[in-house]
């Protein structure tokens, strides 16, 4: 074990010191894009440090993980520790810096006007620098302050990753597909930076585990926060509302059946009548164009042709942007775009779109994608006949489809693809790394 961290450890650090920025807009290593930091960042990193103290709490909570979370923690403290001093990791810039610069101009207003008077901006787009605006209101502005909390939401991550897989698959051990997870490239690049991905991915998680729970045990505990979490997860990025609504439209139909099945038996409960109630006036509300979701828009502007075919043309721009007959001219044209921008957002870039050393990353992530798919084609009957699964599934399907329509070049995609990589994996956990993929046993 000790010389699997030694390796992983200088792996990381030649994988991140020889490539460049792999996302539209980012920037590269040939300068430290965090220079302008002259000062010993205490604040920044005591946050750093108090992830220990969070590992230590997870570690007695699942002792099973102690290993994996001892390396996930380590590659992400060495790692975060480079692009603050030494130099600046792919996207450590462009975004990152922008969601700071917000959350530091919020904090001048102070902490009690923040909390009071808060400034989501318009569809809640600035969640994110919101909630990093009220412990810079505290604490002050640090990079380092916001890197670290995303080192917590990553520790987070993996141990309720461990709840979602035993959810869906039962009391098995899954150590080695959670250590292979920690180590895929992109959700350890987003785990140490101040960007949405890994918020995105913590708040989907849960939402996905309470869900779950509730299709199971049909506790309106869980379906309570479910609807939170897939609501704070359309906070963090509006293409995060599809679960939202996908759960809405189930919740409507499963507690309609349930209703009609009370009247049956004569025993009517107020609080399936009212969750019924507020599900159905939210349905009509956004079937009538009342509700509009940031990037997705109404209901009637995502059955629009036009609007969608504008949406499908998003950044496309660059050396890493999709090939140019995926820019559509005309409605029709979208009937086979679409398909076409859903393949590759899985799994581009292919070997001819390679066009950098960096594509490269891109393109055996995109590998790794084929290969989880191929089991997933492989253990598709098994799949279908665990509803939980199943219902993962199609949200997923309908996640990657908005994704895949506004994505238009591989930096974005690698970015959005890293939001969905761990649910990929948990539809077929049980299979990974199995000679025979139809069946399913304890590692």
């Amino acid at each position: 074990m000790k010389k699997s961290i030694k390796f992983i450890l200088i792996f990381s650090l030649f994988f991140f010191n020889n490539i460049n920025s792999y996302a539209a807009g980012s920037y590269s290593f040939s300068k430290h894009y965090l220079s302008y930091i002259d000062y010993f960042d205490v604040v920044g990193y005591f946050f750093l440090l108090l992830n220990f103290l969070l590992l230590l709490f997870l570690t007695i909570k699942k002792p099973h993980l102690k290993d994996i979370l001892i390396i996930f923690l380590l590659i992400r403290v060495l790692l975060c520790f480079i692009n603050v001093e030494i130099f600046s990791l792919p996207d450590s810039a462009g975004d990152a810096f922008k969601f700071i610069r917000i959350a530091s101009e919020m904090s001048d207003k102070g902490l009690y006007e923040n909390i009071v008077n808060p400034e989501f901006g318009k569809y809640f787009k600035h969640s994110y620098s919101w909630f990093l605006a009220i412990l810079f209101s505290i604490f002050g502005e640090s990079y380092l302050l916001a890197a670290s909390l995303s080192i917590s939401l990553g520790l987070l991550t993996i141990f309720f990753f461990d709840d979602l897989l035993k959810l869906l698959w039962g009391n098995q051990n899954f150590n080695r597909v959670i250590f292979l997870t920690t180590l895929i490239p992109s959700l350890t690049l987003y785990s140490v930076l101040p960007l949405r991905e890994v918020v995105f991915v913590f708040t989907l998680l849960m939402a996905f585990i309470n869900a779950g729970k509730y299709l199971e045990y049909n506790n309106y505990k869980y379906l309570i926060f479910s609807v939170i979490f897939f609501f704070i997860t359309g906070t963090i990025h509006g293409g995060g509302n599809v679960g939202l609504i996908l759960f809405v439209f189930y919740i409507t139909f499963r507690n309609f059946k349930i209703f009609l099945k009370k009247i049956i038996d004569l025993k009517i409960s107020l609080f399936n009548l009212i969750i019924l109630l507020i599900s159905s006036i939210i349905i009509i509300n956004y079937l009538s164009g009342n509700i509009v979701f940031s990037k997705l828009g109404s209901f009637t502007l995502m059955t629009d042709a036009n609007y969608i075919s504008k949406f499908a043309t998003q950044r496309s721009f660059g050396d890493a942007s999709y090939p140019k007959y995926l820019i559509p001219s005309s409605k029709i044209e979208l009937i086979w775009i679409i398909p076409i921008k859903f393949f590759y957002f899985l799994f581009g870039p292919f070997l001819w779109d390679i066009k950098s050393a960096v594509h490269i990353i891109g393109f055996f992530e995109g590998l790794i994608i084929m290969y989880l798919f191929l089991i997933l084609t492989i253990s598709f009957r098994k799949i279908i006949n665990n509803n939980l699964v199943l219902m993962l599934l199609i949200c997923l399907f309908f996640y990657i489809l908005a994704f895949s329509i506004g994505t238009s070049n591989f930096g974005t995609g690698f970015r959005h693809r890293a939001k969905f990589f761990i649910f990929i994996i948990a539809l077929v956990a049980p299979f990974i790394l199995k000679k025979k993929f139809g069946k399913s046993t304890n590692f």
